[in-house]
């Protein structure tokens, strides 16, 4: 006599289970993907700004100044600041003293109030004839002091 097999699959409650688990599972693996998500899209806005340092650098090697005054993209041969874009950067802008300012869109701020807030500023620093850079969160930024770069301070606002 044959024995019959019965094929067995899985109960509901089983089911339900690996469901529960893969649920908790995603939700701790969707804010840390998040998170490094919009490091990586500071980090864009670093390599773009790459450019405008080289060209910070070079006008005061040449010049023994800053540009300043009006047209500062022109005086340092780079484009209009709303020209210099990326997937997460809406700007890159020179200001006076050379110091960089690079705005990001809402893949970094993530939207709401903090749209218009999102900025880093990189200031450069001369010392024994080198420039280095120095990285600053201003006042109010929309950008979290954890997707910042390493070394990156966040200033306070005046009177704080």
């Amino acid at each position: 006599m044959r024995h019959r097999q019965t094929i067995r699959g899985f109960t509901l409650i089983e089911l339900m289970i690996v469901l529960a688990i893969l649920g908790i599972l995603g939700s701790i693996a969707l804010p840390a993907y998040q998170a490094s998500l919009r490091k990586a899209h500071v980090t864009e806005g670093l390599q773009l700004a790459s450019t405008a340092k080289v060209a910070v650098a070079t006008y005061h090697a040449i010049n023994g100044k800053h540009a300043a005054g009006e047209n500062l993209h022109d005086q340092l041969g780079l484009p209009p600041s709303d020209e210099f874009k990326g997937k997460a950067v809406d700007s890159i802008s020179v200001g006076e003293e050379g110091v960089i300012s690079v705005a990001y869109n809402e893949k970094v701020h993530g939207g709401g109030d903090n749209a218009a807030r999102s900025i880093l500023a990189l200031r450069p620093v001369l010392a024994s004839g080198s420039f280095s850079w120095q990285c600053e969160l201003p006042a109010e930024t929309g950008i979290l002091a954890e997707y910042a770069p390493a070394g990156c301070a966040a200033k306070t606002a005046p009177g704080s």
